[in-house]
């Protein structure tokens, strides 16, 4: 009689379910107290609705402010705001906010970058971000600013929790097996579409590659000497020069000729920061010019020697 009743509950539920009318074609889920369908749009518009997401362990992201935000441990809460996440790369400009009672250090190719605003950071390198704690730092935030052409990097690892969409150079779709890093190898045109697992939002790298450093060539130099002027030549517009003579900064005449004797190192940056060094010294050099006058100088002094000589003569004669 027991198991009778027990089987003929839900039967008898059942057909309450049926004569409420519910669409019995239904096939999501059914709340079984009340017979009606679980409607999990409401569930789904709350979650979406949600400004933050939590990217890891002290990290989440605001949709509305599209913003990055670390809590320092033993802080008592205190935060770190960036609009880049931990090891981004990035060819725009990079927005800090340090909560007012952190004490941070900003870092740009291993110095201090001091007076830093950390509102509108642009200028290109390698930046590290360091929070001093009573007894320790802790290295908070890393990224790299780089320009739309550069030699700067080769490869791009990608932040944790973030895997590639796409990779594209000189405008054609390339074949990757490893979702974590895109490789930058080969000069030209690169786009690269990577994604944040936890929050699904995208990202895009455009920049051209050019590994490919100045071509410069000096000519009268051999072996790193010159025994006579030297020409220099492959300047572009757009390169960056830095000449140093005898270890003072010399300038490099608008002919490129150099012609005073000393110990040169020739340095060219193009503007992708790719950097060729040329070190060189030029011994003691006469021109045409400065031979003749030198000539003419040693006549001088030999004729008044010599006019000295007679006109000592002279004076004994008598």
């Amino acid at each position: 009689m027991f198991i009778f009743k027990l089987l003929s509950l839900p039967l008898s539920l059942l057909l309450s379910v049926s004569s409420a009318g519910v669409d019995m074609d239904y096939e999501g889920e059914i709340d079984l107290f009340t017979g009606e369908p679980v409607d999990t749009t409401q569930e789904e518009e709350a979650d979406q609705s949600s400004d933050i997401v939590k990217v890891s362990d002290g990290v989440v992201y605001s949709y509305e402010q599209n913003l990055y935000t670390y809590t320092v441990a033993d802080s008592s809460g205190l935060t770190v705001s960036s609009n880049v996440a931990n090891r981004m790369i990035t060819t725009g400009s990079v927005y800090l906010n340090v909560d007012s009672g952190l004490t941070s250090e900003l870092y740009l190719d291993g110095e201090i970058l001091e007076d830093a605003d950390y509102s509108d950071l642009t200028l290109t390198g390698n930046y590290a971000l360091v929070i001093n704690g009573n007894d320790s730092q802790t290295q908070l935030l890393t990224f790299t600013i780089v320009p739309e052409k550069t030699g700067m990097i080769s490869s791009y690892q990608l932040p944790d929790g973030f895997e590639l969409v796409e990779v594209a150079f000189d405008d054609e779709e390339q074949q990757f097996n490893d979702k974590k890093i895109a490789k930058l190898k080969k000069d030209g045109s690169y786009l690269i579409s990577y994604r944040c697992n936890s929050t699904g939002v995208e990202y895009a790298l455009k920049v051209e590659i050019d590994h490919t450093p100045p071509t410069v060539e000096l000519d009268g130099v051999e072996d790193g000497k010159a025994k006579g002027a030297v020409t220099v030549s492959g300047i572009e517009d757009g390169d960056t020069v830095a000449l140093i003579r005898d270890g003072s900064e010399y300038k490099l005449p608008t002919d490129g000729v150099l012609k005073m004797p000393g110990k040169y190192s020739l340095s060219v940056t193009d503007d992708a920061g790719n950097t060729v060094t040329d070190d060189f010294v030029i011994k003691f050099y006469l021109d045409r010019q400065g031979l003749w006058f030198g000539i003419l100088a040693a006549a001088v002094i030999i004729s008044a020697i010599t006019y000295m000589v007679m006109a000592r003569k002279k004076l004994r004669v008598r």
